[in-house]
């Protein structure tokens, strides 16, 4: 599981290829029908780390960033399980998007 929650951090993350991102997106997604613990921790790095690793930021963390706020979503920068569950929702919410 460790192998997976590292792999799909990078995998998520909107620097990745299309295919890898789309690939992660639909695992994630199929995952959450039989295991929600473990596909809900499947998160890209910018929001496992609350910032972006890679030298040049895809943008991901400010639109979820921005759908919490325009949303009035309470999020906790601290707080890695209110980031893990507001990303989720987000996730899910805007699937068809990814």
């Amino acid at each position: 599981m460790q192998n997976l929650i590292d792999a799909w951090r990078k995998r998520l993350c909107y620097s990745a290829t299309k295919e890898a991102r789309e690939l992660a997106n639909d695992f994630k997604f199929e995952l959450h029908k039989t295991n929600k613990f473990e596909s809900d921790v499947l998160v890209p790095n910018c929001i496992y780390r609350m910032g972006c690793p890679e030298f040049k930021s895809c943008g991901y963390l400010q639109g979820f960033l921005n759908w919490c706020k325009i949303n009035d979503k309470d999020l906790d920068m601290t707080n890695i399980q209110n980031r893990y569950d507001l990303y989720n929702e987000y996730f899910y919410e805007n699937k068809s998007c990814n």
